[in-house]
This record gives C-alpha cells, sequence and structure tokens, in this order.
C-alpha cells in the first residue's frame, strides 16, 4: 500500500508542471466569476470564495484521476466551507436566511438523488457506476451553487462526461464497462455554473434543443 501511494505522488509530482498552469488559470478566472445566488457587488469575497472553490475542486479532479477517489473529509471540508461562505454572504445580503436554506437544501438533495442514481445504476448493469464520492462532490456543490445552480451543474457534468466516454470508446481508449474518474466532470459542471450562473447554460441547452 505504501509503494502504491507511493507511486500515486510520484506521478503527481511529474504532472505538476501541467497542473500549476491550471491553478493560475482557475485562480485568475475566480476575478470574474458571477454566480447567480451571490451577490456580485461583493467582489472581494466573491474572488476569495472563488479560489477557494476552485482548489477544492482541482485538488478532488487530481486525486480521482489518479486513484478513482474522492475523498469524503475534503468533500466534507468543501462542504462546510461552502455553507459557512453562504452565511457570510447571507449576512452581506443583511440576514438573507432563504440563501442559507436553499444552499443546505441542494447539498442535502444532491446527496440523495446522486445516490439513488448509483443505486438504480448499479441494478442494471450490475456494477457501480456512480461512487459515494461523487454524491458526496455533488453535495458540496449544491452547497456552494444552490438548487438551481446544482441542477444545471450536474446536467453539464452528465453532457460533458457522455461526450468523453462517447469519444474515448470510440477511439478505443475505454473498454465498454470500463469504469473511469466522474469527478473532474462534476467539478467542470460545478465551475462553470460559478463561473456563470446557471442561466447562461440553460440558454445554451435551449438553443442546442432548438427551443
Amino acid at each position: 500500500m505504501q509503494n502504491y501511494h507511493k507511486g500515486i505522488r510520484e506521478k503527481i509530482l511529474s504532472d505538476y508542471k501541467y497542473i500549476l498552469p491550471i491553478m493560475i488559470i482557475l485562480w485568475g478566472s475566480s476575478f470574474f466569476a458571477a454566480p447567480e445566488s451571490l451577490k456580485v457587488s461583493a467582489r472581494p469575497l466573491l474572488i476569495i470564495s472563488g479560489i477557494i472553490l476552485s482548489s477544492i475542486l482541482l485538488l478532488l479532479t487530481i486525486i480521482d484521476i489518479y486513484t478513482l477517489l474522492l475523498p469524503t473529509p475534503i468533500c466534507l471540508m468543501g462542504t462546510i466551507l461552502g455553507l459557512l461562505i453562504i452565511i457570510i454572504f447571507a449576512i452581506h445580503h443583511k440576514g438573507d436566511s432563504t440563501l442559507i436554506a436553499t444552499h443546505s437544501i441542494a447539498a442535502l438533495g444532491a446527496l440523495v438523488i446522486m445516490n439513488l442514481l448509483s443505486l438504480i445504476t448499479e441494478k442494471i448493469t450490475g456494477q457501480e457506476c456512480l461512487g459515494l464520492g461523487d454524491a458526496n462532490l455533488s453535495a458540496m456543490g449544491g452547497a456552494w451553487l444552490g438548487i438551481k445552480g446544482i441542477a444545471v451543474g450536474m446536467a453539464l457534468a452528465f453532457l460533458i462526461g457522455a461526450i468523453a466516454s462517447f469519444s474515448l470508446r470510440f477511439s478505443g481508449k475505454l473498454k465498454a464497462m470500463q469504469v473511469f474518474p466522474f469527478g473532474p466532470f462534476i467539478s467542470l459542471g460545478i465551475w462553470g455554473v460559478w463561473l456563470t450562473g446557471p442561466n447562461l447554460w440553460l440558454k445554451l441547452f435551449s438553443f442546442s434543443m432548438g427551443l
């Protein structure tokens, strides 16, 4: 086991030259974030929040890519931090308790729905397609984005994940029923909605379907 973890650390360190530019881009994009449920006028708090969120998402993405795991303690820490930041924003909104309630419901709802999806897909396919880590990461996203935000973020995650899965299978790089990390796609969905809010993505979905 020690050799396994040592090998993972060595792989991550060898790829650090790719990870660092991604981190810089994520932190830079935090300056332009405009999540719908939060007050954009609180710009310094929004920037700091974005840097924290993007750092956690990048860390979880790296771990999932290399280990196919999304550690519960990190997801839980991200959820708690998200709710604490929402409380700060609620105070900035003159004590808007509905903001705290909707983000808490979003976290719990995402956790329950993803666990149900995991059970259903496992019954259908005979293997675990969505793990507990995916549910925990979704709950974290709910804490940061709220109900509408996490719904759009997860739709985006499943869409990008499906396109990636089809492309990899078509190219022969992914076998049928082969497990691959879904956490990076959830992270992309969460970050995409954090940057722009959900409405832009809803408009894009509607346009692509000709609605």
